[in-house]
């Protein structure tokens, strides 16, 4: 904490970023461009893709703004996501809009983002509802259905649901509380199908990656067909070895 502030967005952070970065430093605060548009709002994934993108888009010096914006938006259209992120996979996802602010620029990146890790049902909950009227919702909604249909998703049939997470978390019983997340709950279960799983082919799970803890070594992947109870022998296959093991949990 800096002059009362996050690090990043410190004054002694943007005045040194001013004086030897003059119109050319990017985030909270820049007096060239503002990015990323939202700290509070962006996920641990955003800031992965805003990593890789960054390290793509700060290799040259840019005119102006615009010659700035079409860079960022070439270096996201070359991200293969489906390599980079192959231990994601999801059945569905929920979408969250703010009611009192309607879709932001990070709506897009997310929607963006779930269809190319292959997304094909989303439920939308329109969250901050305790803030804004009847007529707030049906312009929201409206705007984000259009967004939902010029992304490829079904924008006409997809489920909206509205509510505020804070009136549900500080135990409000009405339509915009905790009823609220129950319909989205029910609404999750009764919309997202499930996927068809092979269960009759060997059990095959390739490993990602791996963690080490005081555990020992914790190996994370995605289980692609078969199945697996405690007890079952297994074989560790890699670097021209096989090793056989037995799952234990």
């Amino acid at each position: 904490m800096l002059d009362g502030c996050p690090g990043h967005f410190a004054t002694i952070t943007r005045d040194w970023l001013d004086t030897h970065l003059p119109n050319r430093w990017i985030g909270r605060g820049s007096p060239f461009i503002k990015w990323p548009p939202r700290s509070p709002d962006v996920t641990p994934m955003d800031f992965s893709i805003w990593g890789i993108v960054r390290d793509d888009v700060a290799v040259r010096i840019y005119e102006n703004v615009n010659e700035l914006k079409q860079s960022i938006e070439y270096s996201f259209s070359k991200i293969d996501v489906l390599n980079r992120y192959l231990a994601i996979e999801m059945d569905g996802a929920i979408l969250v809009v703010a009611g009192s602010e309607g879709q932001m620029p990070q709506t897009r990146e997310h929607l963006m983002l779930s269809k190319q890790i292959g997304v094909k049902k989303l439920v939308v909950f329109v969250n901050k509802c305790d803030l804004i009227d009847d007529k707030m919702k049906e312009l929201v909604e409206m705007e984000v259905r259009d967004l939902l249909n010029n992304y490829g998703f079904d924008g006409d049939n997809t489920p909206f649901l509205f509510g505020s997470a804070l009136a549900a978390l500080s135990g409000d019983k009405s339509g915009v509380g905790e009823e609220s997340i129950i319909k989205l709950l029910d609404t999750l279960d009764s919309y997202i199908t499930p996927p068809e799983r092979d269960t009759n082919s060997p059990f095959l799970m390739p490993i990602m990656s791996t963690d080490i803890t005081r555990r020992g070594i914790v190996c994370i992947g995605t289980v692609e067909k078969g199945i697996i109870a405690r007890g079952d022998p297994i074989d560790i296959i890699g670097w021209d070895a096989i090793i056989k093991s037995v799952a234990i949990s």
